[in-house]
């Protein structure tokens, strides 16, 4: 477990739940945050990244979604209707997952970790994926805090 607290009194906290190595240094999932915050005009009061296997996102993808399969990340905000200077959430993202997606695409694991992370934190900001309008709108954003983290 790492805690970071943030200039702005944001606090990350990151849990790694799974035995993989969590290779990516604090400050590249603090320093997106932070850009993320300045370019979005918002505040995270509290955020947990909590990273888990395959059997516990499928767990927690039935229980909250009513899904029954793998995915990258699911993101829970705390409050339904968050006030913009107040983000608070958890984001579970499935390690494996994220490095199975990493090879598939051919991308640096890291990279690719610190991308699904900054969608979880997108989602917070209030961006949806659910059109394909949306998707390439969060890919695109996803591509811009990526390069600058």
């Amino acid at each position: 477990m790492n805690d970071i607290t943030l200039e702005s009194e944001t606090v990350l906290e990151i849990y790694n739940m799974t035995d993989i190595p969590l290779t990516v240094p604090g400050n590249r999932f603090s320093d997106a945050l932070k850009r993320i915050e300045s370019e979005e005009d918002v505040c995270f009061s509290m955020v947990e990244l909590v990273f888990v296997n395959e059997s516990e996102i499928v767990q927690i993808n039935r229980k909250h979604l009513s899904h029954d399969y793998v995915t990258d990340i699911i993101t829970f905000p705390y409050d339904e209707n968050p006030s913009r200077e107040e983000l608070e959430g958890t984001m579970y993202c499935c390690l494996p997952r994220i490095l199975q997606q990493s090879s598939k695409l051919k991308t640096a694991p890291d990279e690719e970790i610190l991308r699904v992370c900054i969608h979880g934190l997108l989602h917070l900001c209030g961006y949806n994926d659910q059109s394909v309008e949306e998707q390439k709108k969060m890919r695109k954003l996803e591509d811009l805090y990526l390069s600058e983290a």
